[in-house]
C-alpha cells in the first residue's frame, strides 16, 4: 500500500528533526506539533483546511471528547 502524501511528510518531518535539531527542548515541541498533525488527521480532520477556530471548537467540544481520547495524545505542554 502506497503511503499517502501527508503520512510521507509526516515521516520526512520527524527524520529532519531526528538529524538536524539538536537542540532537545525545540525538537521536542516541534515533534508534539507533528503528533498533532498525526492526531488531526487520524481524528478526520485535515490539517491543511481545518482554521485554528474549527480546531479549537473540536478540541472543546464535549460531543468530541471519545475522538480526542481515541486520537488525540494528552498534553503535557
Amino acid at each position: 500500500m502506497m503511503k499517502q502524501p501527508l503520512d510521507f511528510e509526516i515521516e520526512s518531518a520527524k527524520s529532519w528533526l531526528d538529524n538536524h535539531c539538536h537542540h532537545a527542548g525545540v525538537r521536542q515541541v516541534l515533534l508534539r506539533g507533528v503528533e498533532y498533525v498525526e492526531a488531526m488527521e487520524r481524528a478526520g480532520l485535515t490539517p491543511t483546511l481545518t482554521p485554528g477556530d474549527e480546531l479549537y471548537d473540536f478540541l472543546c467540544d464535549p460531543g468530541a471528547a471519545s475522538a480526542r481520547f481515541k486520537n488525540f495524545m494528552p498534553p503535557t505542554l
